[in-house]
C-alpha cells in the first residue's frame, strides 16, 4: 500500500503550504459554478429519457410536429347540471377573453357546435340508425314518440329477434349516452309536472325536444355530475419557457373562477399540467430530502466529534463539491430528469463519506496531542489511500454507466461521476485547507454527550474470535434470501410511479372512476382517412380500448356516405308528423305509464344483457343502478333514484292535472322537435374536411392536411400491471406506430432493467480490475468480490419481503450499490492489511465506515419518506436498504474472514493502534 502513502505525503505538503491559495481558487470556481448553474432545465417527458432511434419516441415526435397533441382538461363536478354547466360556460368565456391567459390557448372544446349540429346531426349516425330514427321519429307527439322509442329498444336490444349486440366500449358509451338522454327527459318532464309555473311550457318542450332529438352535447360522466373541456395550447409541451409562463396566469384563471363557483368542484389535469406539477416535485425531490439530509448529518457529526467547526468545515466543503457539479452540468448537460435530479441527496450520502474519513481521524489525532499539520500528515499517511481508493472505484461504478445505450442513465452516470470526483477532490484538497486555516482555532473541549465509537473494536474482536458462526450465519442468510430474490418483479406501470398527490394526479384519478378511462391517451397517424377508419374500426374492437377518436369519425366511407344520404333522402319524402292537438284522457295517461313503465323493463334488460359482454362493472350496469336501483336477480339491492317510477307517481298522483299539463306540453312539445328535425333532414351532400368543427379539425388533421391523428384512450384498467401490459402488447400487434405514455414508459423500464445488469457487469469488472491492481494481491480482491456477492443477493432477497418492487428508477441500485458498497470493504481492508489487528482497525477506521454508512442511509433514507415523486422515492427505499446490508456486513463479515490472516498476509505491527 507504499504506493499511495507516497502521492499522500506530497498533497498533504502541497496543502499545508498553500492553503489560502487553495480557499481562493475553490471560491472563484464556487461563484463560475453558481453562474452556469442558471441554465439547467429540469425534464419530465418520458421521449427525453429514452434514445432517438426509439420506434415509439421517433413516432411521438413525428406526431408533436404535425399535430397539437398537448392539451389541458378541466373538470367540472357537482350534483346541480345547471351549475356545472354554468361554471363551465364562466369558465370558456374567462380563458377566451382574459389577456393574460388567452394568448397560451389555441382552441377550447366544451361542447359540439350548434350550427355544426343543425346541419349534420342525423347524417353523423350510421345508416341503419338513421333507418330506426325514421321510425321512431315519424309520429312526434309525446306518447307516440315514446312508443316508437321502446319499439326500437326492443328491436335493437332487448326483443326475441333484437338486431344489435353490446359489444365494445364505443357501444358502451352509446347506450350510456342514450341512457342519460332518457334520465334527462323524464326528470324535466317529471319537473315540469310538479313546477308548472317554472318557465313556459313552450321553454319546458324546446328543451325536452332537444334531448330527445339531439342528445348532450357536452362530455359528461354517465351519471351526469363530472363535465369536461379540453383547452389545446398554441405551443407544445416542449416548450418549457412557454409552459412556465402560462402556469402561473392560468393557475390565477382557476383559482378566479373556483371562487366565483363555490358549490361545484373544479380540477385540472393533461400532459401540459402533469409536466408542470412534475417538475415543481422533482425540483422539490433535488433540494428538500437534501436539505433534511444535511440536517441530520450535521446532528450525528454533532454527537459523534470533539470539534464542532471541523464538523461544520466538513459539510462546507461537501457542499461546495456538489455545487461544482452544479456547474459542470450547468455547462455540459444543460438538463436534469427524473433520474438525475436525486444526485444531490446521492452526492450527500457518498461524498460525506471522504469528510468523515478526513475528520475522524484528523481529530482523534489532534486529540493525542499532535499540532494540526502533523496530525494532518498522519490522516493521509493512513486514511488517504482508502479515501482515494474508494472514491476512484465508486466514481468508476457511476461513469461505467455512461456506456449504457440509456440516455437517462448514461447521463446519471457522468453526473453522479463528475459528482464524487468533485466531492473527492473537495474533501481531499478544500477540507484540509480550511481544517488547517479555521479548525485549528478550535479549542479542546471534552462534551460529555459524544457518542463512544469504541465498541466497533470489540465487535470487531468479537466477530474474529467467532468466525465461523458469523460466516455461517452471512451465508445461510444470503442463501434463504436468494429464494426470494428470485421473486422479485418489475413493475412497469408510469401512472404508480409519478407524483400521487398533485392536482393533476388527483383529478386525473377522478376522471379515471367517472369516465372509467384514462386520460393518457396514445396515438398514431394514417396517410389517408380510409387508413385511418380502418384502424378507428379495429380499435374500437379492443376490450381495453375506451374510446377512439380519429376523422373517420366524421367523414364515414363513401359506401356508408351513400347510404346514410339515401335514408336522409327517404326521411325527406316522408317526413314526421303530428297532431297540433294531443289530448289525453285516462286511456292516454294509461298509455303513457305503461310506456314509462315498458321503458324501466327495457333498461333492466338492456342492463342485464350488457354483463355477458362487458362484465359486471360496467357502465351500462352502473348507470341502470343509478337511475333505478341495484338489481340481483330477483334480489333488489341498493335503491337508485327511481327515474321512472317518480315520474309515474307524479303522473298518478292528480291525474286530470297530469293530463292537462301533458296537452299543454305536447302542443308545443311536437314543432319543437320537427323544427330540430328539419334542417338535420336537409343534408344532400357527404361531409367533407371542410365541414368539420375547427376545434376538432386542428386536433385530428395535420397541418398540412396529409396526416389524419388516432387517439386511443385506454380503459380504468390498464392501472392494473397486467392490463398495462396487454394494453401495449395489443396496441403493437395492431400497429408498431401506438405511441404514447404507455408504450415509452414500457420501452423505458425495460431499457433500465436490461442497461442496468449490463452496467453492473461493467461495474463489477471494473473495480475488480481496480482493486487487484491496487491491493496488488488475489485474495483480498476475491474477498471483496464475495462481500458484495452476498450483500447484492440479500439486498435483492429483502425487496419481495418488504413489498417493495423494483421498477424503472430502483433497478439502478444494482450497479449504485456494486459501486458504494466496495467502498466500506476497501476502507476495512486497506487498514487491515497496514494495521494487522482487526480491533485496531475496526476502532480507527470503523468510526468512519460507521458514519459513513449512517451518513449515506440518511440521504438515501429522506429521499424514500421525503421524496414527493413515487419512483424517487422508491429508488431512496432501494438504495438505502442495500446500504444498511452493505454496513451491517462491514462490521461484521469483514472482521469475520480477518479470523483468517493468511488472506491478506501479514500487516505492520508497530503502528499508532498499538501504542
Amino acid at each position: 500500500m507504499a504506493l499511495l502513502q507516497r502521492p499522500g505525503e506530497i498533497l498533504t505538503l502541497q496543502i499545508i503550504r498553500k492553503k489560502w491559495w487553495i480557499i481562493g481558487v475553490s471560491a472563484a470556481l464556487l461563484l463560475f459554478s453558481l453562474f452556469f448553474s442558471q441554465r439547467i432545465l429540469i425534464r419530465t417527458q418520458l421521449k427525453d429519457l429514452l434514445p432517438e432511434s426509439n420506434q415509439r419516441v421517433t413516432s411521438y415526435n413525428r406526431i408533436s410536429e404535425l399535430f397539437s397533441t398537448s392539451s389541458i382538461i378541466l373538470s367540472f363536478e357537482g350534483d346541480s347540471r345547471t351549475e356545472i354547466l354554468r361554471a363551465a360556460r364562466d369558465a370558456r368565456d374567462y380563458l377566451e377573453h382574459d389577456p393574460g391567459i388567452s394568448p397560451f390557448i389555441e382552441t377550447i372544446q366544451l361542447e359540439l357546435p350548434g350550427d355544426f349540429i343543425e346541419r349534420w346531426g342525423l347524417y353523423m349516425q350510421k345508416a341503419d340508425d338513421i333507418r330506426r330514427s325514421r321510425d321512431m321519429f315519424s309520429r312526434l307527439n309525446l306518447l307516440p314518440f315514446i312508443e316508437a322509442l321502446n319499439d326500437n329498444l326492443e328491436a335493437s336490444y332487448t326483443g326475441d329477434s333484437a338486431e344489435e349486440e353490446i359489444l365494445t366500449n364505443q357501444d358502451e358509451w352509446e347506450m350510456v349516452g342514450t341512457m342519460s338522454n332518457m334520465e334527462r327527459a323524464l326528470l324535466l318532464l317529471r319537473d315540469y309536472l310538479e313546477n308548472p309555473d317554472t318557465g313556459t311550457p313552450a321553454e319546458r318542450a324546446e328543451e325536452l325536444a332537444a334531448i330527445l332529438a339531439i342528445g348532450d352535447t357536452y362530455t359528461f360522466d354517465p351519471e351526469g355530475t363530472m363535465l369536461l373541456m379540453t383547452l389545446v395550447p398554441s405551443f407544445s409541451i416542449s416548450d418549457y419557457d412557454r409552459l412556465l409562463s402560462m402556469m402561473p396566469e392560468f393557475r390565477r384563471v382557476f383559482g378566479e373562477i373556483t371562487r366565483r363557483h363555490p358549490g361545484v368542484r373544479i380540477g385540472y389535469t393533461g400532459d401540459l399540467t402533469r409536466e408542470f406539477d412534475e417538475q415543481a416535485a422533482l425540483s422539490f425531490d433535488l433540494l428538500v430530502p437534501s436539505l433534511i439530509a444535511l440536517l441530520l448529518i450535521l446532528i450525528l457529526f454533532v454527537l459523534s466529534f470533539q470539534q464542532i467547526r471541523a464538523v461544520l468545515l466538513a459539510l462546507i466543503s461537501l457542499v461546495v463539491g456538489i455545487l461544482f457539479d452544479v456547474g459542470i452540468i450547468g455547462i455540459t448537460l444543460r438538463e436534469l430528469n427524473i433520474l438525475t435530479t436525486s444526485f444531490a441527496v446521492i452526492l450527500i450520502g457518498l461524498g460525506i463519506d471522504f469528510a468523515i474519513h478526513v475528520i475522524s481521524n484528523f481529530t482523534d489525532y489532534r486529540g493525542r496531542g499532535m499540532d494540526e499539520e502533523d496530525a494532518m500528515t498522519e490522516t493521509f499517511k493512513k486514511a488517504g489511500g482508502s479515501i482515494l481508493i474508494g472514491g476512484i472505484t465508486t466514481a468508476i461504478a457511476f461513469f461505467m454507466l455512461m456506456f449504457s445505450d440509456s440516455r437517462a442513465i448514461s447521463q446519471f452516470g457522468f453526473i453522479a461521476g463528475c459528482g464524487i470526483l468533485t466531492c473527492l477532490a473537495s474533501t481531499l484538497i478544500l477540507l484540509p485547507a480550511l481544517l488547517l486555516v479555521f479548525g485549528a482555532k478550535q479549542n479542546q473541549t471534552n462534551r460529555t454527550y459524544i457518542i463512544d465509537y469504541r465498541f466497533l473494536g470489540s465487535l470487531g474482536g468479537f466477530c474474529r474470535k467467532r468466525r465461523i458462526p458469523v460466516l455461517a450465519a452471512s451465508i445461510i442468510v444470503a442463501a434463504l434470501l436468494a429464494v426470494s430474490a428470485a421473486g422479485n418483479r418489475v413493475e412497469y406501470n408510469i401512472e404508480n410511479l409519478t407524483v400521487t398527490d398533485s392536482p393533476s394526479s388527483i383529478t386525473e384519478n377522478r376522471i379515471r372512476e367517472k369516465f372509467n378511462l384514462s386520460p393518457q391517451a396514445s396515438m398514431t397517424t394514417a396517410a389517408s382517412i380510409g387508413e385511418a377508419r380502418d384502424l378507428s374500426d379495429t380499435l374500437k374492437q379492443e376490450f381495453l380500448v375506451a374510446r377512439v377518436s380519429s376523422v373517420a369519425d366524421f367523414i364515414p366511407s363513401p359506401g356508408e356516405s351513400q347510404e346514410r344520404l339515401k335514408e336522409l333522402s327517404l326521411f325527406r319524402q316522408d317526413p314526421p308528423g303530428y297532431r297540433k292537438e294531443y289530448r289525453y284522457d285516462n286511456e292516454g295517461l294509461d298509455n303513457l305509464v305503461y310506456e314509462i313503465q315498458r321503458l324501466e323493463w327495457n333498461m333492466i334488460e338492456i342492463g342485464d344483457l350488457s354483463v355477458a359482454n362487458l362484465g359486471e362493472e360496467n357502465m351500462i350496469l352502473k348507470k341502470r343502478n343509478s337511475i333505478i336501483r341495484e338489481i340481483f336477480g330477483a334480489e333488489v339491492g341498493r335503491p337508485g333514484r327511481e327515474v321512472f317510477q317518480k315520474l309515474i307517481n307524479t303522473l298518478e298522483a292528480d291525474r286530470n292535472r297530469s293530463m292537462r299539463l301533458l296537452e299543454r306540453l305536447d302542443t308545443h312539445f311536437a314543432p319543437a322537435m320537427l323544427k330540430l328535425l328539419q334542417p338535420m333532414m336537409q343534408t344532400v351532400r357527404p361531409m367533407e374536411i371542410r365541414d368539420i368543427p375547427e376545434s376538432y379539425s386542428r386536433e385530428l388533421i395535420s397541418r398540412d392536411g396529409k396526416q389524419f391523428l388516432i387517439s386511443i384512450q385506454p380503459t380504468e384498467a390498464v392501472a392494473r400491471e397486467a392490463e398495462f401490459m396487454s394494453f401495449d402488447r395489443r396496441m403493437a400487434e395492431i400497429n408498431p406506430a401506438i405511441t404514447g405514455t404507455v408504450q415509452m414508459a414500457i420501452d423505458w423500464t425495460r431499457e433500465m432493467v436490461t442497461e442496468s445488469r449490463r452496467a453492473s457487469v461493467y461495474v463489477f469488472t471494473a473495480i475488480l480490475l481496480l482493486l487487484l491492481l491496487t491491493f496488488r494481491k488475489l485474495l483480498p480482491t476475491l474477498i471483496a468480490a464475495l462481500f458484495l456477492l452476498i450483500s447484492l443477493v440479500i439486498m435483492f432477497g429483502l425487496f419481495p419481503i418488504l413489498g417493495i418492487r423494483l421498477n424503472l428508477m430502483s433497478v439502478l441500485a444494482l450497479p449504485m450499490i456494486i459501486g458504494m458498497g466496495i467502498d466500506y470493504a476497501v476502507h476495512i481492508i486497506h487498514r487491515y492489511m497496514l494495521e494487522g489487528d482487526i480491533e485496531t482497525t475496526m476502532t480507527w477506521s470503523g468510526k468512519a465506515v460507521l458514519l459513513s454508512g449512517v451518513t449515506t442511509g440518511f440521504g438515501f433514507g429522506s429521499l424514500a419518506l421525503f421524496g414527493s415523486m413515487a419512483a424517487v422515492s422508491s429508488f431512496g427505499e432501494a438504495l438505502f436498504i442495500g446500504v444498511m446490508v452493505c454496513l451491517v456486513l462491514t462490521l461484521t463479515f469483514l472482521p469475520a474472514v480477518s479470523g483468517f490472516p493468511a488472506l491478506f498476509g501479514r500487516g505492520n505491527q508497530n503502528t499508532i493502534g498499538r501504542q
